[in-house]
């Protein structure tokens, strides 16, 4: 049996315990964010979330016509404002949950952070971390954002 058979039964062997690391870890990060996904605005505006909102809120009052976005220098390609998928995101969960833009945008941030350490976590031990060292970078990354830790 080759290194990579042996590898490959052993994440099949540990997947139930990777499972529930990994939802352990979203609750966990879920219970840090949950104050973010409340808020519709933050104090906070010395940081680029202002723009991301506005085009989040452009693109939902338009939908069907943003491959060009005509607010910012005379006009630009909606592909060349920051990450345009946060955008498209923050966008449709605003349309889609009839909220407003901003609070779609907190959340969807909210939830990408909680989603971080489970991803962490996952591609760790899938590059032969072991569990404890994968789980220890997790929660490191979970405390980046608490401020306790």
């Amino acid at each position: 049996m080759s290194a990579f058979q042996r590898a490959a039964n052993l994440a099949r062997a540990h997947l139930s315990t990777h499972l529930a690391t990994c939802l352990a870890l979203t609750a966990l990060n879920l219970s840090i964010s949950w104050r973010l996904m409340k808020v519709e605005y933050t104090g906070h505006f010395i940081s680029v979330e202002g723009y991301f909102i506005a085009i989040a809120r452009y693109i939902s009052g338009h939908w069907g016509d943003f491959s060009w976005f005509p607010l910012w220098h005379c006009g630009m390609p909606y592909a060349d404002t920051y990450v345009p998928l946060l955008h498209l995101l923050v966008a449709a969960t605003a349309s889609l949950g009839h909220i407003s833009a901003a609070r779609a945008y907190h959340g969807v941030t909210g939830v990408t952070y909680a989603l971080g350490a489970p991803a962490l976590y996952w591609m760790a031990v899938r590059l032969g971390a072991p569990r404890g060292a994968a789980l220890l970078s997790a929660l490191a990354y979970s405390c980046s954002l608490h401020p306790a830790c």
